[in-house]
């Protein structure tokens, strides 16, 4: 998939209203795809479970999802893969912060963050 198939699948699900499983393990998506994502979150309510495994990421992607999460007074994320990511300590807790100390209740209640 890459970061362009990354970036035209997020736009894609920004409006979604019946995809609630996503798994885009091992794609290569990088900080730009998940910075699409972190778009995309902030306006979808439908998905449930996204397994973003794999992806290189790291932190400056995470934090664009995390902001998007945060964003979203209708969030449904509740389950969040992030394994093999190389993400840091340092990354994750300001994910966790960027998600859990806004106004927002945010659902989240699986976070999988092995092998970063």
């Amino acid at each position: 998939m890459g970061v362009s198939g990354a970036q035209e699948l997020a736009r894609c699900l920004e409006n979604n209203k019946s995809v609630k499983f996503l798994n885009i393990f091992n794609n290569k998506i990088g900080y730009d795809g998940a910075k699409a994502f972190g778009v995309t979150f902030s306006k979808n309510s439908a998905l449930e479970f996204v397994e973003f495994g794999h992806n290189r990421i790291r932190d400056k992607g995470l934090l664009q999802i995390a902001d998007g999460i945060a964003l979203n007074k209708t969030s449904n994320i509740k389950y969040l893969g992030l394994r093999f990511n190389f993400l840091t300590e340092t990354g994750i807790i300001d994910f966790l912060k960027g998600v859990f100390s806004g106004k927002n209740k945010v659902p989240l209640r699986e976070i999988f963050i092995k092998n970063n």
